[in-house]
């Protein structure tokens, strides 16, 4: 009796964050929350990376804020500070989704991908998100690039 080989799960590795740094939308996470999300990122139940796709999200009436248990891309295997750096490895699914994601990693590469943590959080005045800050999962998009 043959049996198929089984299939390998691509996995990758992505900054999510730079500590004291401001993001795109102008939200810093000070050094002490970044390893407060790196010490969640090791832990169960794992987070996951999914799309973020607003529009599909309000079709099916999907909270931003909640996870989309069908549309899960990848799981965060693991997670470090280096130097300023958040640093997780995800290991995509062999779902739709999945394949997508990794499709999008192979063609397009990370540096053309903005993966962005969904959660729960109060920034101040300055931005600076509170440390009782709660990660619910990691957001993917493809980079918006401004034409000139």
């Amino acid at each position: 009796m043959e049996t198929k080989p089984k299939k390998e799960k691509f996995t990758f590795s992505s900054v999510l964050l730079i500590a004291d740094k401001p993001t795109q939308d102008n939200r810093t996470y000070s050094r002490e929350l970044c390893e407060k999300i790196v010490k969640r990122l090791n832990e169960r139940p794992q987070i996951v990376i999914q799309e973020l796709n607003l529009v599909e999200r309000n079709l099916k009436k999907v909270r931003v804020d909640e996870v989309w248990k069908s549309k899960t891309m990848a799981t965060i295997k693991s997670a470090t500070l280096l130097d300023d750096k958040l640093v997780f490895e995800a290991e995509c699914r062999l779902s739709r989704d999945g394949k997508k994601l990794s499709g999008m990693v192979q063609s397009l590469g990370l540096a053309d991908l903005e993966f962005a943590p969904v959660g729960y959080g109060i920034p101040n005045e300055q931005g600076v998100i509170g440390i009782e800050y709660e990660l619910i999962y990691i957001a993917v998009e493809p980079m918006e690039r401004t034409h000139k």
